[in-house]
């Protein structure tokens, strides 16, 4: 599976941090299960999200209609009205559609949810989405996925209030937090990677660094191995 968190500030600028890992998951086709390294982030202008759970073909369509952004288009998903409503139809209509050529429709572990982090009307928002469409709205954490056991209690410690003026959380101390949750998820064999997927939500703009991240770590690897070269020549 993977492992999915987002985390809301506290204190200071209002900002939601999303992280993921970027690795191996579980992917349903003709030969069974297989693994491969698959992307769980995605960013628009409005609202960012991520997911969990295991893929079948009827998830990337899915994730293909939630960029289209014609409401006039019989594809366009509307996921203002969905997460505003509490209720999020499309999500329960893929879940049941990719459980009809299963044994296991009902299989909690292999149906998808999802994260969402949103900025409409300049109002931020951290929402969580049940496999059969509920809307959870969460105002400080929430992580899921299958390494989501190894870091519930670094997040619980964390934003337990810890004096009467509550939880400390800048943004700062947030992007520190999503990067330790990764760290400690690595625990779980379906959660690696040795960049997360990132991206930080504030009421002006939606920021992914999940790419830049990982290139930047490809040339520092290039430049090492071309430095250990060097002593040889």
């Amino acid at each position: 599976m993977t492992t999915i968190v987002g985390l809301k500030t506290s204190v200071g600028p209002e900002a939601i941090v999303l992280a993921a890992d970027y690795t191996a998951t579980s992917i349903s086709g003709n030969s069974g299960m297989n693994q491969m390294e698959f992307k769980k982030l995605y960013c628009s202008n409005n609202f960012a999200f991520m997911i969990a759970g295991g893929i079948k073909h009827q998830a990337f369509d899915f994730l293909n209609d939630l960029k289209v952004k014609n409401k006039k288009s019989d594809r366009f998903i509307d996921v203002k009205r969905g997460l505003e409503l509490g209720f999020f139809p499309e999500v329960k209509y893929l879940n049941l559609d990719m459980g009809a050529d299963s044994d296991s429709v009902y299989d909690a572990d292999n149906q998808l949810r999802f994260i969402f982090a949103t900025r409409f009307n300049r109002k931020l928002g951290l929402h969580y989405v049940y496999p059969m469409g509920m809307v959870d709205e969460h105002q400080d954490y929430v992580c899921e996925g299958s390494g989501s056991e190894f870091i519930e209690d670094l997040l619980k410690q964390t934003y337990a209030p810890n004096s009467l003026e509550g939880t400390n959380i800048d943004l700062e101390k947030a992007v520190k937090l999503a990067d330790e949750c990764m760290n400690l998820a690595r625990q779980d064999l379906f959660s690696g990677g040795r960049i997360i997927d990132f991206a930080i939500i504030t009421k002006k703009s939606i920021d992914y660094y999940g790419d830049s991240l990982r290139e930047d770590l490809e040339n520092f690897r290039k430049q090492k191995l071309d430095d250990i070269i060097c002593k040889y020549i």
